[in-house]
């Protein structure tokens, strides 16, 4: 690591702990490179998750994707990304935001890496198309259909069956 190296990541970082781990992991995942590309103006960090994440979001596919896992509680287990999400928006988080998440290997599991990430997923993916603003009904529908996908997981699942609301729908 070189003095200038890190001077780029202090100063894009301003020593902000998060910022400066996703910053590192994006280096480790693109190298170098990715320091090319930034200007020192300090971001904040939903302001940088709209940077990286924002322009991705008006895929439809990965937006569905990023909704439902962003509703599963705990570690997500990839056989459930690949069972929920179509194969282009797996490739765009595999390509696209890989840093944002902690993959374990072994488990074969993704966890959010910070819940401020998972927060900024719930909102954004929860926006009406045509107001902008959140919608319960699309809330719902991500919520009902992780309901019928863990169904027979109950162990995985719980969070999402309350009896006395599941049956007003």
């Amino acid at each position: 690591i070189t003095e200038p190296l890190l001077d780029k990541c202090w100063r894009k970082s301003q020593g902000h702990p998060l910022y400066l781990r996703y910053l590192l992991n994006q280096i480790s995942a693109e190298g170098k490179i990715v320091l090319e590309t930034l200007d020192d103006t300090l971001e904040e960090v939903d302001d940088y998750y709209t940077r990286i994440v924002g322009p991705l979001l008006e895929k439809s596919a990965l937006k569905d994707a990023l909704g439902l896992m962003s509703r599963i509680a705990g570690t997500i287990k990839l056989e459930d990304i690949r069972s929920l999400c179509s194969d282009d928006a797996i490739l765009d988080i595999r390509k696209k935001m890989w840093h944002l998440f902690r993959y374990d290997k072994a488990g074969q599991e993704l966890s959010f890496f910070h819940n401020s990430f998972r927060q900024f997923l719930l909102n954004k993916t929860a926006e009406d198309i045509l107001t902008g603003d959140i919608c319960k009904e699309i809330e719902i529908k991500y919520y009902l259909r992780l309901s019928d996908y863990f169904k027979e997981s109950w162990d995985r699942g719980y969070y999402l069956f309350n009896a006395e609301e599941y049956d007003q729908f």
